[in-house]
């Protein structure tokens, strides 16, 4: 947490003490994602742990208004594509991956890599989430546009509780080894967002570049995961398990 003089907050970013709410993700996709149910679970699989939510989580205490609007334009941006998916996505190779229209990549890059940042910097998240030297690099190329982006990925993906489809699950960034170094994954909106902020040889070759990284004449290659049960992932079960517990103890 950085202060200013008089024990003010200060922006992690610039320094100014002009404090925002820094919604971890956009608020809009939560409320999506949550649809009917009174809550959005946010699982955080580095902690084990999950929280409540009926917008998401947010923090006070890490950015300044003027850095949180530079993020509005890929935060909007992913909103809408995410949203018109179901409708400009086409199965390809068999229904193995979607080929989708994404005429501005970079915009989605910027929200990829500022979910990744403003989780690992926030306070209210995983202290397990260390970025490294990469950490000012990421920054810098969300708030400064220096040229750094990450290599990424998309993945559809929804999950099942018993056959039926639970939209109210994201799970916050965490640690995906076996693609590489510094390669990490969070899970938003029903996808799967891959990241990886080591250039060097992945464990994983052809994922996270070539046809699965678009360009402005090109459209995104999604890959299509399907239906998983969380019962099929025992980290993402033990958790739900144990939150589902708290909350029915609860009365919730």
């Amino acid at each position: 947490m950085m202060w200013a003089s008089g024990n003010a907050m200060q922006c992690k970013v610039c320094t100014r003490s002009d404090m925002a709410k820094a919604h971890l993700f956009p608020r809009a996709l939560a409320h999506d994602m949550r649809r009917s149910e009174r809550h959005l679970h946010v699982l955080d699989r580095d902690a084990q742990e999950v929280k409540f939510s009926q917008s998401g989580l947010h923090d006070s205490e890490l950015l300044c208004a003027g850095c949180e609007s530079k993020l509005n334009i890929g935060d909007d941006y992913a909103i809408r594509w995410i949203r018109k998916f179901e409708r400009h996505a086409s199965p390809i190779f068999n229904g193995r991956a979607y080929e989708v229209l994404n005429p501005h990549p970079q915009r989605l890059a910027l929200f990829v890599s500022s979910v990744l940042w403003k989780c690992a910097a926030s306070q209210v998240t995983s202290k397990d989430l260390d970025l490294g030297p990469w950490e000012y690099q990421l920054r810098n190329g969300v708030f400064d546009s220096s040229g750094f982006e990450p290599s990424f990925f998309v993945a559809r993906k929804r999950w099942l509780v018993g056959g039926k489809q639970l939209g109210s699950v994201a799970i916050l960034p965490y640690h995906a080894p076996a693609w590489g170094r510094r390669s990490y994954a969070f899970e938003i909106g029903d996808f799967l967002w891959g990241v990886k902020l080591d250039r060097r040889r992945s464990h994983a070759p052809g994922l996270f570049d070539g046809p699965l990284k678009a360009t402005g004449n090109t459209n995104l290659i999604v890959l299509n995961l399907g239906e998983v049960e969380i019962g099929d992932d025992d980290s993402v079960l033990g958790i739900f398990a144990a939150a589902e517990a708290i909350r029915c103890a609860a009365g919730s």
